[in-house]
């Protein structure tokens, strides 16, 4: 359109003049315009074309980049839940469950063995229910209060309704997991983590902070 009107005045200017361009317009005038135009096209396509090449450049290679970090944190989550500090702490509250009473020793390798489960299964997901969340932070809450009873207090306060939106997995459970590695967990300093909803779009997990 800019090239048309460019054009246009370019012989409208003369005219204005009272110049006889009679001819020029029956004649020149088409020719010089498709000229016209078609350079600027070709130069507009090509112009284009470059910066499509190179935004669609920058969107593969951060593309490529978020695949590598989400495939990094699964790694690093997954080889936190199986690190010997964390195999030798549920070994140790087992063995002492075997002593004490042997039908919550049996239930504890069953939540145990779930809660591996769960994160072998929902490790390759991109996003996951809420309610799928919730039941891995159960079942990781389940087992570090066998080892800190009491001490350690967890409330999970969420509507139903939040239930049904979706999370990057895992994420919630890391929280609570940093949470209960980072601070202070005794009788005299019991470890408070909340599990809340501030709005359709935020899920906060608070703890009192007494860091080790």
């Amino acid at each position: 359109c800019y090239t048309a009107l460019v054009g246009l005045l370019s012989y409208a200017v003369p005219s204005f003049f009272r110049v006889n361009i009679k001819e020029t317009f029956t004649g020149i005038l088409p020719i010089n315009l498709l000229y016209a135009l078609f350079i600027t096209c070709l130069i507009t396509s090509l112009h284009e074309g470059y910066f499509f090449f190179v935004q669609w450049k920058t969107w593969f290679t951060r593309s490529e980049k978020l695949h590598e970090e989400n495939i990094r944190s699964q790694y690093e989550t997954l080889k936190s839940q199986i690190n010997p500090h964390f195999l030798f702490n549920n070994l140790n509250t087992l063995a002492n469950l075997i002593e004490e009473n042997p039908t919550v020793a049996v239930d504890y390798v069953n939540r145990t063995a779930d809660y591996y489960r769960k994160i072998l299964n929902l490790r390759d997901q991109e996003i996951i229910l809420l309610s799928q969340e919730i039941e891995l932070v159960n079942d990781y809450v389940f087992l570090q209060k066998r080892r800190f009873e009491e001490n350690l207090q967890v409330e999970i306060d969420l509507p139903k309704t939040i239930l049904e939106t979706y999370v990057a997995p895992l994420s919630l459970q890391m929280l609570v997991e940093n949470a209960i590695k980072h601070n202070i967990i005794s009788r005299e300093k019991p470890l408070q983590i909340c599990i809340c909803c501030l709005d359709p779009e935020f899920v906060v997990v608070r703890n009192n902070l007494q860091r080790r």
